[in-house]
């Protein structure tokens, strides 16, 4: 006989064996509980059995057991895919060790097209092919909101940002060397940081260009703020407004001792106004007032 033709009479003797009615499945109480209790699909139940999924369908309707309908199924499958898969996991296996969808799945023993469901649901965005060809790798952000109102401080300061097709580019120009270290602090584990050096008239002779091109999940800097925050995340705001435009200072008082005072003064009469309010809301006594006669700038002074 043929090896080829001995293959095919194997596979499907060992096709029907598996078939066979056979073990506890006929047991109505022990399909129900697997079921229905412990949420298992037909396929793991006929695992269990050694039998095929039909062969359990069958048992069911034999037994009067309801099966699932399409929506109760995809809510159990959903739940399963929570459990097996967590948003930390993904996120490592994805963005940091570059890992295929293909990958993930099988290290996670499940198919490609649920991690592909997951990331849909949690928001990730796929890399694209030119991230391949990319020098410098970029991650989405974190979604934390303590965060992501501090980088809105600094959005309504001095941060500059634009859109150029899926990149969204961060500026900020500084002279201050602290500031270029704070720059990097914020955004150098999402992305690349750069700087440029360029000439001034005046002193200092020359001013830094730090510029950082992000993921697009930084949409949310486009638009620069108009209003502070009015919960319990107006104080990462704030440090993010203090940090770019913000000036902290000791000075002598004139009797006796010394004192900190913080002073912040640009052009957003709304910024300032509502920062105002809103710590004396907590108690402060801040003065708001024009930072000088015939100027557009005002000044929160604490």
């Amino acid at each position: 006989m043929p090896k080829a033709v001995k293959k095919i009479l194997d596979f499907k003797r060992c096709k029907k064996k598996s078939t066979t009615m056979t073990g506890d499945y006929r047991d109505s109480e022990a399909l129900k509980k697997l079921y229905w209790n412990e949420k298992k699909s037909t396929t793991e139940i006929g695992r269990i059995f050694g039998i095929s999924h039909t062969a359990v369908l069958k048992s069911l309707k034999k037994f009067g057991i309801r099966t699932r309908s399409l929506h109760e199924a995809a809510l159990i499958s959903a739940k399963k895919r929570m459990k097996t898969i967590k948003y930390e996991n993904l996120y490592h296996m994805y963005y940091e060790e570059k890992l295929s969808l293909a990958k993930i799945a099988e290290t996670l023993g499940v198919a490609s097209n649920t991690v592909l469901r997951r990331m849909i649901e949690y928001e990730l965005p796929r890399r694209e092919l030119s991230e391949i060809a990319r020098k410098y790798p970029r991650k989405p952000f974190s979604r934390d909101n303590i965060e992501k109102h501090y980088m809105l401080g600094l959005r309504a300061g001095d941060l500059t940002v634009q859109k150029l097709y899926k990149t969204i580019e961060v500026y900020l120009t500084t002279t201050h060397p602290t500031m270029i270290q704070l720059f990097h602090e914020v955004f150098r584990k999402y992305g690349h940081c750069g700087k440029t050096p360029k000439r001034r008239r005046v002193s200092p002779n020359y001013t830094w260009e730090l510029y950082a091109p992000l993921d697009e999940t930084f949409e949310f800097l486009l638009k620069k703020p108009s209003s502070v925050p009015k919960d319990k995340l107006f104080y990462s705001f704030l440090a993010g407004y203090v940090d770019a435009d913000g000036c902290w200072f000791i000075r002598k008082r004139k009797l006796q001792g010394m004192e900190l005072r913080l002073s912040i003064i640009t052009k957003d009469f709304e910024i300032l106004k509502q920062i105002k309010e809103r710590l004396e809301g907590q108690g402060y006594h801040p003065i708001f007032r024009p930072h000088a006669k015939g100027e557009e700038r005002y000044i929160v002074c604490l």
